[in-house]
């Protein structure tokens, strides 16, 4: 086996949470992989956001493992282009975490009550 078991639970969880985007916006359990498109995938985007309450971060990743499977199909000649292409999702925001020079400062001069501290 080439790939970790969170892998698989990570897979596993995106297709879950797709079937049930399927059975409440399409009212179906299954749909055809040729018709998934970039509106099909702009609504399983805005399900995860609205419906779901999603996380940039945790949509990124569901989307880029869907993303990962419609490029095997590609690849594999099951369809003829990725829905990706006009496609482009929502980045989350990275905050810079740093030390102010104060805090710096007061970490430098803090006295411990174990020499182990140090």
């Amino acid at each position: 086996m080439n790939r970790a078991a969170s892998t698989f639970y990570h897979y596993r969880n995106t297709c879950r949470i797709l079937g049930e985007f399927l059975e409440e916006r399409y009212h179906v359990s299954d749909m055809p992989v040729k018709q998934l498109d970039e509106n099909f995938i702009e609504a399983f985007d805005m399900y995860m956001r609205t419906t779901r309450r999603f996380m940039p971060k945790t949509i990124l990743g569901h989307i880029n493992r869907l993303k990962s499977v419609m490029m095997l199909a590609v690849f594999r000649g099951i369809v003829p282009f990725s829905p990706f292409k006009g496609y482009a999702p929502q980045k989350p925001v990275f905050k810079q975490m740093y030390l102010t020079e104060d805090e710096l400062d007061r970490f430098a001069n803090t006295t411990y009550d174990t020499p182990n501290r140090n």
